[in-house]
């Protein structure tokens, strides 16, 4: 039996919030690698280097950067990040 969280007038499973990724470190670490190599800005596709419609875990940047499990499209600047998706 999967515990209920109420949030306000919603109610989500507790998992829902175990899922969550902080992507604050892996920002970090990113941006230090751009510092490092001159960059300014980081484009993160969903896709893998095959272009491949479904993208094995081990190849998911998004997902690993963001936490967002969805197809979309992310870039990293030095001092911000965007993701777009779609609007499934």
């Amino acid at each position: 039996m999967r515990e209920i969280v109420p949030l306000g007038d919603l109610t989500f499973p507790l998992n829902l919030f175990l899922l969550r990724v902080d992507s604050t470190e892996r920002l970090a670490a990113l941006r230090r690698e751009l510092s490092k190599m001159e960059v300014s800005a980081f484009l993160v596709p969903t896709s893998d280097s095959h272009q491949s419609e479904y993208v094995a875990p081990r190849d998911n940047r998004l997902k690993w950067v963001s936490g967002f499990s969805g197809k979309g499209f992310g870039v990293v600047t030095t001092d911000k990040a965007a993701l777009w998706t779609d609007g499934r």
